[in-house]
C-alpha cells in the first residue's frame, strides 16, 4: 500500500519551494502551468475562496503530483453537488496535471490513478471537470483511465483546435518563403501602401523598460478593435508585468504616424512562442497591420529567440491556417461519482445524450 498523501492548499503562494520547483521541472513546456502565470490568475481572476491545489507527497515529503483546481457548487433537477475543476478559463489555453515527466509510463499512470482516489477519498466532490488537455498526450489517456479506476463515469469533450507550427531548425528567411505567395504578395502589397501613404515603425517590447506606456497604447489599440471588454481589467496589465520580469515578453506594437495602430502579445517559454493576444485599430484594417506587425514578430522569434515551435494557442480562426503547419486539440472530460444521486443523475444525463446522438446519426 502506497505511503503517499495528499496535502491541500488554498493558494499558489502557500506551495512549499520544494512542490513549485517540482511545478518548474514538469511543467511539458506550457507557460500555462508555471507558478507566475498561475499566481497571476489567483490574483486577478479567481475568488481565493475557490482554489484548491492538490499535492501528492511520498513519505518523504517530495512531490509526486501536483494539481491547480477549483471548487464549484452545482444543481441538477434541484439536487446539489460539489466539483472539482481545472484551474483555467478563457485566459487559459492548456492545462495538465503537474507529474514528473521524467518517469516510466507506468509510473505515471500510477501517480495520477493515487492522485484521483485520493482526491475522492476526501468526500468533498460529486464530479471532475478538467479541461484544456492536449488529447495526444499520454497524461490525457492516464487521467481519464485514473478517474475510471476509481468508479466515476468518464464524459470527455472537445475544447477547441490548436494550430502550431514546429521550425525543425529553420530560418525566418526559409519558414516565411514557404508560406503562401497569396498571404506573402498580400504583405508586400500593403506594406508598399502604408510607406506611400503615411510613415510607420515597429516598436519590440521585451523588458520591464517604459512597460506602463507600451501597455497604455496596448489597450488603446484593443479598446479600438472588434475584441470584446476584458472581464478582468487587471489579468492582462499584471500578466505584460509578469512576462516582462520572467524574461518571456515579446510585444510587438505598430505604429502609424505615431498613433498606435496594431498589436501583438506574445510569451516565450522553453523554445516556444506563445502567440496570446492580437489586436488592431480598425482605423488602420485596409493596410493589414496585424498581418504586417506578424511578420516582424515571427522574424524576431525564430531568428533571434531561435524558437523551435510556434503556438496559436486557442482557436480555429482561418488566419491561423496561413502562418501554422499543424493543428491538433484540446479535450476535457467531466466525470461522475456514482455513489451520489447528483453524480448519477449526470451519468443518466450523458448516457441520455449520447444515446439521441448515435440516433440522429443512424448508429444503432
Amino acid at each position: 500500500m502506497s505511503n503517499n498523501k495528499l496535502i491541500s492548499y488554498s493558494s499558489i503562494s502557500e506551495l512549499p519551494i520544494q512542490a513549485q520547483d517540482f511545478i518548474a521541472a514538469n511543467d511539458n513546456g506550457s507557460v500555462f502551468l508555471t507558478v507566475p502565470w498561475l499566481k497571476n490568475l489567483e490574483e486577478t481572476v479567481f475568488n481565493k475562496n475557490k482554489i484548491c491545489i492538490y499535492v501528492l507527497e511520498n513519505s518523504h515529503g517530495e512531490t509526486q503530483a501536483v494539481l491547480p483546481c477549483l471548487k464549484f457548487s452545482d444543481t441538477l433537477l434541484g439536487i446539489s453537488g460539489n466539483m472539482c475543476s481545472s484551474m483555467t478559463n478563457y485566459y487559459s489555453s492548456h492545462f495538465s496535471p503537474i507529474i514528473d515527466q521524467n518517469s516510466d509510463r507506468k509510473t505515471q499512470q500510477q501517480t495520477l490513478t493515487e492522485l484521483i482516489a485520493s482526491i475522492k477519498a476526501t468526500n468533498l466532490y460529486n464530479s471532475f471537470d478538467f479541461s484544456q488537455l492536449d488529447k495526444n498526450e499520454t497524461s490525457f489517456k492516464y487521467f481519464t483511465e485514473a478517474a475510471e479506476n476509481s468508479k466515476y463515469t468518464v464524459e470527455p469533450y472537445f475544447c477547441f483546435g490548436n494550430w502550431y507550427l514546429e521550425l525543425n531548425n529553420r530560418s525566418f528567411d526559409e519558414y516565411y518563403n514557404n508560406l503562401s505567395s497569396r498571404l506573402r504578395n498580400t504583405i508586400k502589397r500593403k506594406t508598399k501602401k502604408l510607406e506611400k501613404e503615411h510613415t510607420y515603425r515597429i516598436q519590440f517590447i521585451t523588458n520591464e523598460t517604459e512597460l506602463g506606456k507600451y501597455i497604455d497604447d496596448y489597450n488603446k489599440i484593443y479598446h479600438k478593435s472588434w475584441k470584446n471588454k476584458e472581464p478582468f481589467p487587471d489579468f492582462i496589465p499584471n500578466l505584460v508585468n509578469v512576462a516582462a520580469k520572467e524574461g518571456w515578453l515579446r510585444m510587438g506594437i505598430l505604429y502609424v504616424n505615431e498613433k498606435p495602430a496594431a498589436s501583438q502579445l506574445w510569451f516565450i517559454y522553453k523554445g516556444t512562442a506563445n502567440i496570446y493576444k492580437l489586436a488592431y485599430d480598425e482605423e488602420f484594417s485596409k493596410y493589414s497591420v496585424g498581418s504586417i506587425l506578424s511578420k516582424y514578430l515571427f522574424e524576431l522569434v525564430i531568428d533571434k529567440d531561435k524558437v523551435h515551435t510556434m503556438d496559436y494557442l486557442t482557436g480555429d480562426d482561418s488566419y491561423k491556417q496561413d502562418w501554422m503547419s499543424h493543428r491538433r486539440e484540446r479535450w476535457g472530460f467531466r466525470a461522475y461519482d456514482n455513489a451520489s444521486l447528483f453524480g448519477v443523475l449526470n451519468t443518466i444525463k450523458y448516457k441520455v445524450k449520447n444515446l439521441l446522438i448515435k440516433q440522429k446519426q443512424g448508429i444503432n
